[in-house]
């Protein structure tokens, strides 16, 4: 449709200059493809099918299985079901032998994202208080009040089984960080419809906070005694696969460092996160932990750490202070009692002989935590081929783990698909790679290519030396444009609480005020061989600014509204985008001035095929040396550019002719 209006709006200005001719053939070929789709849509309404391998698909085919609430929302498509068979026993003790009731599942695009609970459920005997990441209820008594902790912060609380095991565990107020609004609405839509299934957040002693878990640490300094995140990522599976090209702020050591400064003097953290076979992410997370304490001043993280398993969960808890001989007493009777296994607590080192409930495949995990927990994390120690380097907020991809000791691993454990069950979404990264490279080849660089060869009989180019420098320069800014957005995006998530949200920011931005920069760069063309120059310089300063007032002001921005967040992200990146947009029409106007009009859909198609290929790229970078590193990448593509424009213009002065001056009238001649 805009390219119709474009189209249009051109016909209609070579009209007002008198050189209209007939209707465009492009305006023809648009205005009737629109109309195409337009009656498509309305004839055969379009609903994309779910994939097979999603929980929700699989879940659907159940007997008796019924959708309770299903709402679009911003972060995508909310579903809650019920069904007969629909049970959950995550984390659960071997121990426990009372009923597990159906509970209703609530899933986002097809993916689990928890359970509901059953708030009449409140007794001894509740499923929830014999899973593995009751542990922090069990362990200490939290200053005057004998009963329970007095506050508890749950982040990413989902539909809220957490929030009620805290308040069946006494706790007189419970704080609620959920990332998606619109579950709120969806489960009091659910409550209304079965009385029988009302929402734990309409109680009075529950507190919500409706932002990213790592951005509503920053909104008060209220202090907690038990700070617990619920069971991190998917079930492992070819769904949960995806995550590891997914940012994840709240596992990071600097988020682990929030985390530590909400708990109270005697606050205790709780981090639950799925078995896998090969072990990878308690690997991960114990690394994580033991980094983030050092990083706190103690130099024996693993005083402070305490690890256990139940048979298909890993439950570690983090202490700002030392475990006293009673705590540990009371880690190892509650292991005992529930049936989990106990696979780290600082002591005798007689822990290994508790690890006799679940037997499994690898033997290798017990070991390893307690090479963790003695700090220092050395790679080499770890008898492991995965990535477990703990994640930073420069490179906060908890769930990647894949590395190339590690394929020949998965693929002799679980057969030829053990890479894809692993890290499909890190494969599905270099695919995408090479169908976007053919693709691009094929349908932007051939036609260019053809239409060229087709036209040079009839109009032969002459030679220039500053094609490949035109190619060049196009090239580079398509790359350094994508990279610098995919960065600023990754940043302004810890401002604006969300990746949706920042995307939608920061695209804005840099759309509209780029376009900005392209009508001002009109004005600025006189001084253009100073232009770009200056514009690298204003790039790499002002992207510092965002990297700079993103690490100290995050605190202050999120305790501001969300529309507030959202003004003041757009009007920091105005500058920064203004600048990015003037090196286009700049280069445009260099190849216009030198009688190259030839080579003008050459830098439109080459800077949109670098585009399009960097953003893959960008992600293998980010994954691998982290996101400063491509902001680096960005401002080097666009040196890149300065580079050749300022070889564009010596060479432009070496071949201009020598103008002829006119002799000087003497006075002596006639």
């Amino acid at each position: 449709m805009l390219g119709l209006i474009a189209i249009v709006w051109a016909w209609e200005s070579a009209g007002r200059k008198g050189e209209r001719g007939g209707i465009p053939t492009s305006m023809v070929v648009n205005l009737t493809g629109f109309l195409a789709i337009v009656l498509l849509v309305w004839l055969v309404p379009f609903r994309p099918d779910m994939s097979q391998y999603k929980a929700l698909s699989r879940t659907r085919l159940m007997p008796e299985t019924e959708v309770l609430e299903e709402a679009t929302t911003p972060l995508g498509v909310l579903t809650i079901v019920r069904g007969p068979a629909l049970r959950s026993a995550n984390g659960l003790s071997l121990s426990y032998q009372g009923e597990l009731r159906p509970r209703p599942v609530a899933f986002l695009d097809g993916n689990t994202i928890g359970t509901l609970p059953l708030l009449a459920d409140t007794s001894a005997s509740a499923p929830l208080r014999h899973t593995s990441f009751t542990l922090p209820y069990r362990i200490r008594s939290f200053g005057d009040s004998r009963a329970g902790p007095r506050r508890v912060l749950v982040l990413n609380a989902g539909p809220g089984s957490e929030v009620h095991q805290a308040l069946m565990e006494h706790s007189a107020h419970v704080t609620a960080a959920i990332r998606n609004g619109g579950l709120l609405h969806a489960l009091e839509t659910v409550s209304r419809n079965q009385p029988e299934l009302p929402s734990i957040y309409g109680d009075q002693r529950v507190e919500l906070i409706i932002r990213e878990p790592r951005n509503a640490l920053h909104l008060n300094g209220q202090r907690f005694d038990v700070v617990m995140v619920p069971p991190i990522g998917g079930v492992v599976g070819a769904s949960s696969a995806m995550q590891a090209i997914y940012e994840d702020h709240l596992l990071t050591r600097e988020g682990i460092a929030a985390m530590m400064n909400r708990l109270s003097p005697q606050g205790l953290l709780c981090i639950t996160t799925w078995l896998d076979i090969p072990p990878r992410r308690p690997l991960k997370l114990f690394a994580l932990l033991a980094e983030a304490l050092e990083h706190q001043g103690l130099e024996r993280p693993g005083e402070h750490l305490a690890a256990l398993s139940s048979w298909n969960a890993f439950t570690a808890v983090l202490s700002p202070r030392p475990w006293s001989p009673p705590e540990l007493r009371r880690i190892r009777q509650y292991a005992h009692q529930e049936g989990f296994d106990l696979l780290y607590l600082p002591g005798d080192g007689d822990d290994r002989q508790e690890t006799v409930y679940h037997q499994p495949a690898d033997t290798t995990l017990v070991p390893s935590l307690a090479t963790l927990a003695a700090g220092g994390f050395k790679r080499e120690l770890i008898p492991s081929p995965f990535q477990l380097h703990p994640p930073t907020d420069n490179r906060p991809f908890f769930h990647h783990f894949l590395t190339l000791r590690s394929i020949p691993m998965m693929r002799r454990l679980v057969g030829g698909t053990g890479v894809m069950l692993a890290e499909w979404g890190y494969v599905l990264l270099w695919v995408t790679l090479g169908l976007l490279v053919v693709g691009g080849a094929v349908l932007i660089l051939l036609p260019l290519w053809l239409h060229a060869r087709a036209r040079r009989p009839h109009y032969p180019d002459r030679e220039s030396v500053n094609r490949p420098l035109s190619l060049a320069y196009f090239g580079a800014i398509g790359c350094g444009f994508m990279a610098v957005e995919i960065v600023l995006i990754q940043k302004l998530v810890l401002v604006l609480g969300d990746p949706v949200f920042a995307a939608s920011a920061v695209i804005t931005a840099l759309l509209v005020f780029a376009g900005i920069g392209s009508i001002l760069s009109e004005y600025l063309k006189r001084r253009w061989a100073r232009l770009v120059p200056a514009g690298v310089g204003l790039i790499a300063i002002f992207l510092l600014a965002v990297f700079m007032s993103v690490t100290h002001l995050a605190p202050a921005w999120a305790s501001m509204p969300g529309a507030g967040r959202f003004v003041v992200v757009i009007v920091v990146l105005a500058p920064l985008a203004i600048v990015m947009g003037i090196f286009f029409p700049t280069g445009v106007r260099w190849l216009d001035t030198a009688g190259e009009e030839a080579r003008i859909p050459w830098a439109w198609g080459i800077n949109g095929f670098t585009s399009v290929i960097t953003t893959p790229v960008a992600t293998i970078v980010a994954l691998n040396l982290g996101f400063t590193m491509l902001g680096v990448v960005g401002v080097g593509c666009y040196l890149l550019a300065a580079a050749v424009s300022f070889r564009w213009w010596i060479n432009r002065r070496a071949n201009q002719p020598t103008p002829i001056r006119k002799p000087i009238v003497n006075s002596h001649q006639g």
